[in-house]
């Protein structure tokens, strides 16, 4: 019996096609042999976002070791000229370019890059890559990117993906839009409960608030609630991020991020969803990034800028 392909709808502009019919088992064991070396992976390199630009869904799954997340084996094809506009995921991703070469942008955030002969590096965004056949990229929740294939061949991509359950494929940022907001605001510790472990271990939660200017003006109070688990200064970060406005109104967002240290201090870049708002914000949508710098410790003050795109 031929397997069918039902085609959906991608929220993400591009068109997903889902294999079914008699192949199913068949389907289930590539899908298997990719997890097995691609443990966690995702859609991030390859979430559909024009025209051109086409994902096959091989298999999902709800893993019990992984509660809350859902676990997406993918193909994408993404044909010459064709663009995947800005995103992040939701989770972790690995990519493997199986034909063609793609062109990456990095927005902010850190990917880890495995080229065909071996080689790995981390490079931090903003920067443009060039990833060929056999090379693997990984990508957290924390890399805002966009990619295009500049030649005249399809490019290919093999995904296996970790994702929160219920979000999508990937999650836009503004389609190359100015964001709705542009907020700035120097960000000081109004407590912290913070841990040490194996002396280069640091974990806990830090809250920071402070008040800057945003799109037009306005003043905008910040609140940052965070968790953070660093190993010698580097790690992932997260937590929830409240912004409210003169007239009371407020918009409610959850972070994902990571922090990297440097010779004068330490750099920080996250993606945001946003949950919510009240007020004038009431049923607000969309997503955002927050870049940021400390030359302290943590709970030293941080110098904040976030875009959202309001939907």
């Amino acid at each position: 019996m031929d397997i069918t392909r039902d085609q959906i709808s991608d929220d993400t502009g591009g068109t997903v096609r889902v294999r079914t019919g008699a192949r199913r088992l068949a389907v289930a064991a590539s899908a298997a042999v990719a997890l097995a070396v691609a443990v966690v992976a995702g859609t991030a390199a390859a979430a559909p976002s024009a025209p051109g630009v086409t994902r096959t869904v091989l298999g999902t799954a709800d893993p019990a070791n992984a509660p809350g997340q859902t676990l997406v084996v993918s193909e994408v094809t993404v044909a010459p000229r064709g663009t995947l506009a800005p995103h992040f995921h939701e989770g972790t991703q690995v990519a493997r370019i199986t034909e063609g070469t793609l062109t990456y942008h990095i927005l902010s955030g850190t990917a880890v890059v495995t080229t065909a002969n071996g080689v790995t590096t981390r490079p931090t965004g903003p920067t443009v890559l060039q990833l060929h056949v056999g090379d693997t990229l990984v990508e957290n929740a924390s890399l805002a990117h966009w990619a295009e294939n500049l030649g005249h061949q399809p490019v290919r991509i093999a995904l296996s993906s970790l994702l929160r359950s219920g979000a999508p494929a990937s999650t836009p940022l503004g389609g190359g839009q100015a964001p709705s907001l542009h907020i700035t605001a120097p960000l000081t510790s109004s407590g912290t409960d913070l841990h040490t472990a194996n002396t280069n271990v640091l974990y806990g939660w830090n809250h920071l608030v402070g008040s800057g200017p945003a799109t037009g003006g306005q003043q905008v109070a910040t609140d940052m609630q965070g968790s953070v688990s660093y190993t010698s200064g580097a790690g992932g970060f997260g937590g929830f991020v409240t912004f409210t406005f003169t007239d009371g109104s407020t918009i409610g967002t959850r972070m994902d991020g990571s922090a990297t240290p440097g010779t004068t201090g330490t750099s920080f870049q996250a993606t945001m969803v946003v949950l919510g708002g009240t007020g004038r914000y009431l049923g607000a949508t969309g997503s955002g990034t927050f870049t940021g710098a400390r030359t302290g410790p943590v709970g030293a003050p941080v110098d904040a800028a976030f875009d959202l795109w309001l939907g």
